[in-house]
């Protein structure tokens, strides 16, 4: 049986997730908190550490001495120290696209309240007034008559394009590596300096 440990706390409906997809052949552990001295209670026979937010270190991997593998859950992997996981033959892993819809429906989320003013409308409603004029006023927009520039053009800048084509935004770009032609005709896009 595989010892698996979350290395920091985690929503109960998570972990309840996290054990049906690992099955029931895995011994899953949490730790509850950020302290180092819980870490080490739960470490002692985990085989695979899953991580979001810890620090991977020389410290923490002392404290789990049979390791064999961490899984970043994450895009980035800035939390792991490589040249301790190397010393130790330990293999590791980030989660490349894991956020990618996520983040680019967020964007989409906050360009939308951004044009629509919705903090002042809703802190208006909030206190009774409603006062439409006002936010007419301070100017409404729409994503349909919107220029918007992208910074990079990544995983995530491609799912916020695709998206914003669909409200008819003017999109213009802009990354070390410009795309062929073909490719910002199909996406709709416009590359700038």
């Amino acid at each position: 049986m595989s010892r698996v440990l979350v290395t920091q706390p985690l929503d109960p409906s998570q972990l309840k997730g996290l054990q049906a997809l690992l099955g029931p052949e895995c011994d899953l552990g949490v730790v509850s908190s950020m302290d180092l001295k819980e870490f080490a209670q739960h470490a002692q026979d985990a085989e695979v550490l899953l991580n979001i937010f810890r620090p991977i270190h020389d410290e923490l991997l002392q404290l789990a001495p049979h390791v064999q593998f961490v899984q970043q859950l994450t895009v980035g992997y800035d939390q792991l120290d490589f040249n301790a996981l190397a010393r130790r033959q330990i293999l590791a892993a980030n989660a490349p696209g894991s956020n990618t819809e996520p983040v680019a429906e967020h964007t989409i989320l906050l360009m939308l309240s951004l044009l629509k003013r919705y903090t002042q409308a809703e802190e208006s409603t909030r206190n009774n007034k409603w006062d439409m004029m006002s936010l007419i006023g301070a100017g409404i927009g729409d994503l349909g008559t919107a220029t918007v520039g992208l910074i990079g053009f990544g995983n995530i800048g491609r799912a916020v394009a695709r998206r914003l084509s669909g409200f008819g935004a003017q999109i213009f770009y802009t990354t070390p590596h410009r795309l062929a032609p073909a490719e910002e005709e199909k996406l709709g896009i416009q590359y700038a300096s």
